[in-house]
């Protein structure tokens, strides 16, 4: 078959990858479309359609293998050419830039990937039209755009119209696409801090997944990680949090091994729900060893790589070296400010873990003097009533207290709590913290690219 030219049969073959791709046998259509790259190019040329639609798929393969830097070059090199071949408009063309915001995105270039996937965005509804099933795809990678890039509101919107399109479509749109849609949906919802309806929409993505796709699928093994992290952010679904965190990580090395970024991404969620079930040397052992995974996929100057620092670094400061903490968080807020600015929320977050480290350390007037400017910025970014911005003011209402600011202190403590009583309940864990008077601790998870 592989040396057949009708294109009618070279239709089929690519319909195959594609579905191998979908049902997640990643492995068989890297296998499948090597082959039929190679035989294709031998006799019809590099230039040929069916050569660079093949190609497209290899490259939707090497970044679900999370070979990112190969991913990146091989799709900028055939999205070149099917920009000089077909055209900007045709179909090949514009799937490889849908591909391309996502090799951006595993490059750290999160706004860059903004702005090219908006673009992409327009060209998909002039050719194929607002709601068809190639303009949704698009749409699900641009809410994670958002995402990053901190636009919260605007990626629950995204995705959410995306998910119900999608999930009513009859033709052209596969299980694994509604689910994609679905757990980037509870995703957005967990960003603004809309935890519980976060866990509600990753239960049901999560069940929709187990039954359609199957337990070890990557989009359902993606869904999970999610749900656990929602869960987490709830005090009386924490455990539930870890039984489903241990499952999903051990599903994912035995499907991907342990240096895949699912793998990594399910790691950090387990290491994270251990901490606040008070398993801390099994949080600790295991973060420093996924920690330092992240640099040989992402690159050593990835936002996640930071991220995931900061956490280790939180790790350090509970397990009462808050010395080594610092060190940490100062180390991974150098490397966020320099990729993403301190306006970035993981950035922030970040600030908020270092200003405790301070106060920690015995130095009020440094930690009350970060967690204003802090507090200041996430108002800007996120809103006063954002969980994180509430967090930071609580452990501001501390720092004051220690620097002499008692006055503050009192009118800052009485709006935090009406704040929390007007959004998550006073009843929330991180209401209680605050409450007592105690200091709030944030973490962060990786979402997938």
């Amino acid at each position: 078959m592989a040396q057949c030219r009708d294109p009618e049969v070279r239709e089929f073959v690519l319909n195959m990858m594609r579905y191998l791709y979908l049902s997640g046998d990643v492995t068989s259509c890297q296998a499948l479309t090597k082959r039929f790259i190679d035989q294709w190019t031998a006799d019809s040329g590099p230039d040929d359609p069916s050569v660079l639609a093949a190609q497209r798929y290899y490259g939707d393969v090497l970044r679900q293998l999370g070979q990112f830097a190969e991913a990146y070059e091989y799709v900028e090199a055939t999205l070149s050419d099917a920009r000089k071949v077909l055209g900007e408009r045709d179909r090949v063309t514009l799937a490889l830039r849908n591909g391309f915001g996502a090799d951006l995105r595993a490059r750290g270039d999160f706004a860059a990937a903004l702005k090219l996937d908006e673009e992409t965005r327009k060209l998909h509804e002039e050719v194929f039209g607002p709601t068809a099933p190639q303009t949704l795809r698009t749409i699900s990678n641009l809410a994670i755009d958002y995402g990053l890039n901190n636009h919260y509101g605007a990626a629950r919107e995204l995705c959410q119209f995306a998910y119900q399109e999608l999930s009513k479509a009859t033709i052209g749109v596969s299980a694994t696409e509604v689910l994609i849609s679905w757990f980037i949906l509870a995703w957005a919802l967990r960003l603004e801090g809309k935890y519980a309806e976060a866990r509600d929409v990753g239960e049901e993505a999560l069940d929709y997944g187990r039954e359609r796709l199957g337990p070890d699928h990557f989009a359902t093994l993606r869904t999970a990680i999610g749900l656990s992290v929602a869960q987490r952010l709830i005090a009386p679904t924490r455990k539930q949090a870890m039984e489903i965190a241990r499952e999903t990580s051990d599903q994912c090395i035995r499907r991907f091994g342990e240096g895949h970024p699912d793998t990594m991404a399910a790691a950090i969620s387990l290491t994270n729900v251990q901490r606040v079930n008070g398993l801390l040397d099994d949080a600790l052992a295991l973060a420093e060893s996924t920690v330092a995974r992240y640099p040989y996929v992402y690159g050593p100057e990835h936002p996640y790589n930071y991220g995931c620092l900061g956490n280790l670094a939180l790790l350090h400061r509970v397990a009462d070296d808050p010395v080594e903490a610092r060190r940490l968080n100062e180390e991974a807020l150098a490397g966020l400010d320099a990729r993403l600015t301190r306006d970035h929320i993981y950035s922030l977050t970040v600030c908020v873990n270092l200003a405790s480290d301070l106060a920690l350390l015995g130095e009020p007037a440094a930690a009350r003097a970060l967690g204003e400017d802090t507090m200041t910025r996430l108002s800007k970014v996120l809103g006063r009533d954002h969980p994180l911005t509430l967090g930071c003011a609580a452990n501001l209402v501390v720092d004051l207290r220690n620097d002499d600011a008692a006055a503050d202190a009192d009118s800052l403590y009485g709006d935090i709590l009406s704040r929390y009583e007007a959004t998550i309940g006073l009843g929330h864990p991180d209401a209680v913290v605050a409450a007592e008077g105690r200091r709030l601790d944030f973490d962060f998870d990786p979402p997938p690219i």
